[in-house]
């Protein structure tokens, strides 16, 4: 049977498209990894193959599997896991409890006063000031300056 487009009356002029592949990037452990590496040149395969095949087999198990028994050993591992947080967190509630107690405990001690520059030299000491306030004397006002030529041709008349 040839390709035929969507209306099924002329041949595609290329063959279909083969499936195409997506890229994930999972992060696995050394060990995971070494192991993977060994087993794909032992089968003379590629790691790609062997993920999907994995992933597929666990994604889709036959009913012969032990499906049951594999996420049972995932769900052991899940609660190793929680356990263990529960524990980290069940000591940290003591140590949290004594900390909050020494902090409450502990006394503000009152801030030393720091001493200025003044105070502690005498040199930089403003002298004191004097009890009466002198008043300079009356200072006479400035005289005049005299008009030159054009000053006196410009100055402005003053009434007879």
């Amino acid at each position: 049977m040839r390709n035929r487009n969507r209306q099924g009356n002329a041949p595609y002029p290329y063959p279909p498209m083969a499936e195409t592949r997506e890229q994930i990037n999972p992060k696995v452990g050394a060990t995971t990894k070494t192991l993977l590496l060994t087993y794909c040149q032992e089968k003379h395969t590629t790691q790609s193959e062997v993920v999907e095949a994995a992933l597929h087999t666990f994604l889709h198990p036959k009913e012969g599997d032990d499906l049951a028994m594999v996420m049972l050993q995932l769900l052991h591992g899940i609660a190793a896991k929680q356990e263990t947080l529960e524990q980290g967190v069940a000591a940290m509630v003591p140590l949290l409890a004594t900390i909050v107690e020494r902090l409450e405990d502990a006394k503000v001690e009152p801030a030393v006063p720091i001493a200025r520059y003044d105070q502690m030299y005498e040199a930089l000491r403003p002298a004191p000031l004097p009890d009466a306030v002198e008043v300079p004397p009356a200072v006479p006002p400035a005289p005049v300056p005299a008009a030159g030529w054009w000053g006196r041709v410009f100055a402005p008349r003053t009434a007879p």
